[in-house]
């Protein structure tokens, strides 16, 4: 989704507890706060996971704030099925932490880019072409994310430049 200036993070297949950890100390903040960090779907995997993803997002954001990094948060795309897991329908888990997180992010003030609304079609579902198996983007998707996260990034720098400014 990203090159050049940008640092991806994103793991899948692994739980995010590791994320609450994932800005070190001593983390230089010019290039903590060119990282993206995205996951969270495979908590879906666990039944009754959401307080545990809840507060790894809230720790990484206290941990941020203390180290002067901006943070960006992304919500979830529109994933629907898993093929390793069959029985689990992941909609509910997905429109469930969206609005946490959309309430989450307009409590503590930190921008939020809705990919899921660039994503999704009328039905909740990924529209046509922009994921292979109904769970990650494609290539098309992330074509798709790549900007609105550039343009949040942009607008995040603007206002901490604007801050310290001050």
């Amino acid at each position: 989704m990203f090159s050049g200036e940008v640092l991806g993070r994103g793991v899948s297949t692994q739980k995010r507890r590791s994320d609450a950890t994932a800005i070190p100390a001593g983390c230089d903040p010019a290039e903590a706060a060119r990282r993206a960090h995205h996951g969270w779907l495979n908590d879906a995997m666990k039944p009754g996971d959401a307080t545990g993803v809840r507060s790894n997002i809230a720790s990484m954001v206290e941990l941020a704030r203390a180290h002067g990094i901006t943070l960006i948060l992304g919500n979830l795309t529109p994933a629907d099925s898993y093929w390793l897991a069959p029985g689990v329908k992941l909609m509910p888990f997905v429109a469930d932490h969206n609005r946490w997180l959309q309430a989450y992010a307009s409590r503590e003030k930190i921008a939020l880019v809705d990919y899921h609304a660039a994503l999704a079609g009328p039905d909740g579902r990924f529209l046509p072409g922009l994921s292979n198996v109904g769970l990650h983007p494609n290539r098309l998707g992330f074509a798709r994310m790549g900007p609105l996260a550039g343009k949040a990034l942009q607008a995040a720098l603007r206002n901490r430049l604007r801050q310290r400014a001050r």
